[in-house]
């Protein structure tokens, strides 16, 4: 394996590394390492990475902000390529943004400019790439409210072409994209139409949003945000309430006592210990009301 780092690291002149943990890379701080790990801050170095993978045949997986995933204890078995393309420019009413944004920078700048539209953003830990995946959202508004067109580069046949798509080809829901689906497509950058408005008026609510999220979720603890999709009718928060689930702990791992849809961890948490809890939730939820929660984080190395 010696041999074989010395050469991948004369590769285009990226640095992969081995065995590095992903923990310090998450939300929750859980996980274990991944067999081959690189940062890629620009479009020639993923895919020079993601070349390097393929022709290694190796499983990747492409990491942005690091919240609304959970990974194994054992980590992962092949390339992590953590996204670290940071670029964005704000023409007129247009944000145009790499993955590896900040969603929480774009929310700031945009609401300092008067631009409306990103202000769910603010108190995110999430980066463009996975908001856009995820069709991240709060306070009334979604990316797909604001999106316009979606840079993406697939991987087909194990050959890389880019494409561009626009809001309706994204077939955005809740909490859901073709992204999701398509396993193989990977998000370079976005772009956002804005709707003009006045500093003030933004930044107050800007302000609002994040002064709501500070009472009502465990903003800075170890989390990877809402465990669960909210089911038709119903929000995961008061259904775990209804089945007497809030605060429960198991080993380094509890449901939050400021908002029952988050799981926080401690210093001793696991992987396994997460799965075990949402697994109490979902059985206990199903077998007392008849309904069957879906988890909006995504299992990594599982």
């Amino acid at each position: 394996m010696l041999k074989n780092m010395a050469k991948l690291n004369t590769i285009n002149n990226l640095n992969i590394q081995t065995n590095v943990l992903l923990a310090p890379y998450t939300a929750f701080k859980i996980g274990g390492p991944a067999d081959y790990f690189i940062v890629v801050k620009t479009e020639s170095e993923l895919i020079s990475a993601l070349n390097w993978a393929i022709e290694k045949k190796l499983p990747y997986y492409i990491l942005s902000g690091g919240s609304n995933i959970l990974v194994a204890d054992h980590g992962f078995r092949g390339l992590v390529i953590k996204m670290a393309l940071d670029q964005y420019k704000i023409v007129r009413h247009q944000v145009i943004a790499d993955s590896g944004v900040s969603l929480q920078l774009l929310a700031k700048k945009s609401a300092e400019l008067g631009l409306e539209g990103l202000e769910f953003g603010i108190g995110v830990p999430g980066t463009v790439g996975g908001a856009v995946y995820g069709n991240a959202g709060a306070a009334g508004q979604e990316v797909k409210n604001v999106v316009t067109k979606v840079k993406i580069l697939r991987i087909e046949k194990n050959k890389l072409k880019y494409a561009s798509l626009g809001r309706s080809a994204c077939r955005f829901g809740y909490r859901d994209s073709i992204f999701k689906k398509n396993k193989n497509w990977i998000i370079l950058s976005a772009v956002f139409n804005l709707k003009k408005s006045t500093p003030q008026r933004c930044l107050d609510k800007l302000a609002q949003i994040l002064k709501d999220k500070i009472a009502n979720q465990p903003l800075g603890a170890r989390s990877a945000g809402s465990i669960f999709i909210n089911p038709p009718g119903h929000s995961a928060w008061d259904l775990i309430c209804e089945v007497e689930l809030k605060g429960c702990r198991i080993g380094g791992v509890q449901i939050s006592e400021k908002h029952a849809n988050y799981i926080i961890a401690t210093d001793n948490a696991t992987a396994e210990q997460v799965v075990m809890l949402i697994a109490m939730i979902k059985q206990r939820v199903r077998d007392r009301l008849k309904i069957q929660l879906q988890e909006e984080i995504q299992y990594v190395g599982f």
